[in-house]
């Protein structure tokens, strides 16, 4: 997951998860020494989550005592990775990753506008990926938005991005499927 999140989302990660693991009321002070950052900045982290847990009927909640302590409490059959896999989705390396597959014949410059983003900030986390892809025997061209490798590992490749990041989410399968 890492290889998809920006530092600041992945401190949100490590923010979520800290607050989710100690079950006690936690001091923005507190939260903003854990990961690094301002006061300021926990409170907007934990203005996000306020927004994100809205679509779970209340089996994940922020509780706020005036901005000065905080606690998240969660249902215990609620499954935390579709919260997740939020800021998993909202990353430039998903959204490429995506973009890729839903536009085969388009290139990083491409990528590039539709993100209203330079390219060479695109390319810098595009290259971030050419070790994710080595996992799969693939190789990544970046600038083309090109994947090289057997067909096999390409299609095993993209079910599997698919298979992790749309989980519990309907409509989100991008193939075909077909009933017997």
């Amino acid at each position: 997951m890492k290889t998809f999140l920006t530092a600041t989302s992945l401190k949100k990660v490590v923010l979520l998860d800290y607050l989710l693991e100690s079950g006690a009321w936690c001091s923005t002070k507190e939260l903003a020494k854990v990961i690094g950052v301002t006061g300021k900045s926990i409170l907007n982290y934990l203005e996000e989550f306020k927004q994100l847990f809205k679509s779970t009927d209340q089996k994940i909640r922020l509780f706020n005592d005036h901005n000065k302590n905080f606690r998240i409490i969660k249902e215990e059959d609620f499954p935390i990775y579709t919260i997740y896999l939020k800021f998993y989705q909202a990353s430039y390396n998903y959204k490429l990753i995506d973009f890729m597959y839903h536009n085969p014949h388009q290139r990083l410059a491409d990528y590039a506008d539709s993100q209203f983003t330079s390219i060479s900030t695109v390319f810098r986390y595009a290259k971030l990926l050419k070790s994710y892809f080595k996992r799969y025997k693939i190789q990544f061209l970046p600038y083309k938005l090109e994947l090289k490798g057997d067909e096999i590992n390409i299609r095993s490749f993209y079910y599997y991005f698919y298979w992790n990041s749309t989980r519990e989410m309907r409509n989100n399968w991008p193939f075909n499927t077909e009933t017997f």
